[in-house]
């Protein structure tokens, strides 16, 4: 995960970024969790690449039947079809296995990838918001950060500012291995994304605004063809 500073003045000018490395933190222990965090069922995975120098991984979300979301730097330098997402990983178990076939930008600039999937999950994708992050609002973050990656860790945070492009900052600070991963907001229907962590310093992490409105029309293949990842990341 990018330190805090090099990940913001790394904004490029369609909003991307790149994050060459930061420094990685260990994951803080939260002492308390909301009533709503017991006993989550989330469709939310470990995102993995096995290269041929190195392994790694990132969180992604399914947020609709063939698409899933996570942070636009996990994909550098990785080969997209050769990701595997594994929702509800647990200690060597999951409960579904998809790869991703094409990453598209996501409408709104950031740190956010759009992964379009092989085929159609089986599990109930988390419904998308329709507002930003409020702040003072409690959230919750769920990924695969260090040292505790083989289960799916719950942070409890608040949102202490949110500005007019979408980037958010939560009072949390968050590990590697959580890059990509959601933050969620509780309603009477059930969680919600708000958010996707982009990167973390010691006391605070970044997440950027997510924007569900187009999420399914992005992943059509006529849309794939003129919006593919690595076109868009060509300078």
């Amino acid at each position: 995960m990018a330190d805090l500073g090099q990940l913001r003045a790394k904004i490029g000018p369609r909003g991307y970024v790149r994050c060459s490395g930061g420094a990685l933190l260990l994951l803080l222990t939260v002492s308390f969790l909301p009533a709503w965090a017991d006993h989550l069922n989330l469709p939310v995975g470990r995102l993995n690449h096995a290269g041929y120098k190195h392994l790694q991984h990132c969180t992604a979300t399914l947020v609709a039947p063939q698409v899933a979301v996570t942070a636009l730097h996990c994909l550098v330098p990785s080969d997209v079809p050769n990701m595997h997402l594994l929702l509800g990983y647990d200690r060597g178990s999951w409960n579904e296995h998809l790869q991703p076939v094409t990453a598209v930008s996501a409408s709104s600039p950031g740190d956010i990838a759009i992964l379009c999937l092989d085929r159609p999950s089986t599990v109930e994708p988390v419904s998308t918001a329709v507002r930003p992050a409020d702040r003072g609002e409690a959230v919750l973050v769920v990924g695969y950060g260090k040292p505790r990656v083989q289960v799916a860790n719950h942070t409890a945070c608040r949102v202490v500012d949110f500005d007019e492009q979408g980037i958010f900052q939560l009072d949390c600070p968050l590990s590697s291995g959580t890059s990509g991963a959601p933050v969620l907001r509780e309603t009477e229907a059930g969680h919600e994304i708000i958010g996707i962590v982009s990167a973390t310093n010691s006391t605070r992490s970044v997440a950027y605004w997510f924007d569900g409105e187009d999420v399914v029309a992005a992943c059509k293949p006529t849309q794939m063809e003129a919006s593919q990842w690595h076109r868009q990341r060509e300078r």
